[in-house]
């Protein structure tokens, strides 16, 4: 599912879960480097990361995952495409 949402000319989309479409509609309507994409299909990567392209960034950002008392449970991970309007 993508969620977007509009500000201006500021453009936040929202791909939640790793559902083929998501991939194919992004191929389609930007043009993101296609390793960023496949980056984004995997569920885990082992670190974090930073590519830089002229026209947008890539991110790859891992944040601790706690459970209600406060214990550390997991590393969440956080894939995020940032350009001039998104």
């Amino acid at each position: 599912m993508i969620e977007t949402i509009k500000l201006g000319t500021l453009r936040w989309s929202i791909f939640s879960g790793r559902q083929k479409k998501n991939y194919r509609v992004c191929r389609i309507i930007t043009t993101f480097h296609p390793l960023d994409i496949e980056d984004c299909k995997s569920p885990v990567n082992l670190r974090p990361k930073i590519d830089l392209y002229q026209d947008y960034h890539f991110l790859i950002l891992h944040f601790p995952s706690m459970d209600s008392y406060g214990t550390f449970v997991e590393t969440k991970e956080v894939k995020v495409f940032w350009g001039k309007d998104f």
